[in-house]
């Protein structure tokens, strides 16, 4: 089955509102006619639309979505990029 997903377009899993904070992201996640709050521990639009991929893969191996947006919750990085020197 084909999943589409997208930052603030039509898809299956559709980000919206996004919400740019210090740091981090937060982001409205609509799919299937539901809409829940998420945020994310790194920034910027790319890592929210990594984010919906990942998802959208969970999904398909059968994990549960509310311990897949948890995960991502707790989803830091990798630290060399994102160091603060």
């Amino acid at each position: 089955r084909l999943v589409t997903v997208a930052v603030e377009r039509e898809a299956d899993l559709v980000a919206t509102n996004l919400a740019p904070e210090r740091f981090a992201i937060a982001f409205d996640l609509v799919t299937g006619g539901e809409a829940r709050r998420v945020r994310l521990a790194v920034p910027g639009r790319h890592n929210v639309a990594n984010a919906l991929g990942a998802l959208a893969a969970a999904r398909a191996a059968g994990v549960p979505f509310d311990e897949a947006v948890a995960a991502l919750a707790d989803f830091s990085g990798l630290k060399r990029r994102f160091e603060l020197v």
